[in-house]
């Protein structure tokens, strides 16, 4: 699977137009180029590791902006130089909680908050 064959196989797994479940069109692909079906395994399990990393991120971010300003423990996070490893929609909890100017960059609410 080298070039040009590659790539199709790559443009067609992705379009949908070839699966593990579609045997005819692997036989098919198989008479035209030379591809084995651990080929499109691989892309199956490429894809289903994208879409669940993508779904833990997304599960990250919601439960981020769900977690309430209590939640976090602000003078450890201080002394143990921990804030920078928050997003910025957590700052904006402690500034906003501390009616702290809100505008800037990520390193503009670190300042503030430190």
């Amino acid at each position: 699977m080298i070039g040009n064959q590659g790539q199709t196989l790559k443009k067609q797994f992705h379009k949908g137009e070839i699966s593990l479940e579609n045997q005819e069109e692997i036989t098919k692909l198989s008479e035209t180029f030379y591809v084995k079906r651990t080929s499109i395994e691989h892309l199956t399990n490429l894809q289903l590791t994208k879409n669940i990393h993508a779904n833990t991120r997304e599960e990250e971010q919601r439960q981020r902006k769900e977690k309430e300003y209590n939640a976090y423990d602000w003078l450890n996070l201080v002394l143990e130089g921990k804030l920078n490893t928050l997003k910025v929609c957590e700052l904006d909890k402690y500034i906003d909680e501390n009616k702290l100017c809100k505008k800037g960059k990520k390193k503009d609410k670190l300042s503030a908050i430190n």
